[in-house]
């Protein structure tokens, strides 16, 4: 699918509330944990909850939603997109770009998936500062 295909789902972009943190915490979380050569999750989580619960609290989530289920969601911290995510078996139908609003955006954090994905959708990125 192209960046301008959309969902036959109904799905409204909608802010976080607080029955989605610890989905979007445990998600954001999970998803960098480098898992070659990887330290405990357990650990992992320790060392850098902290830092994805400011990005999360001090930021601003928005989650994607159809018919009550989260489909994904992207956290923006104060510097810029720390995180998005939009789940397996609903990617391809511009749902991350609608979490995105459609603006160039400041990555932090940038990983390689993130630059493969903003390159095939044409998305237009500038590394943020920490």
């Amino acid at each position: 699918m192209t960046a301008a295909a959309t969902s036959e789902l109904p799905v409204e972009i909608r802010p976080m509330r607080p029955t989605d943190y610890q989905f979007v915490f445990e998600t954001t979380v999970k998803v960098r944990w480098p898992r070659r050569n990887s330290i405990p999750w357990g650990e992992w989580k320790l060392m850098h909850g902290g830092m994805v619960d400011h990005w999360i609290r001090d930021g601003e989530v928005r989650v994607a939603e159809s018919g009550g289920v989260l489909l994904g969601f992207v956290v923006e911290a104060p510097t810029g997109v720390a995180m998005l995510y939009v789940k397996r078996g609903f990617r391809g139908d511009g749902i991350g770009l609608r979490l995105l609003g459609g603006s160039d955006v400041r990555a932090l954090l940038p990983t390689p998936s993130w630059q493969r994905w903003c390159e095939r959708r044409g998305v237009k990125w500038e590394r943020a500062a920490c």
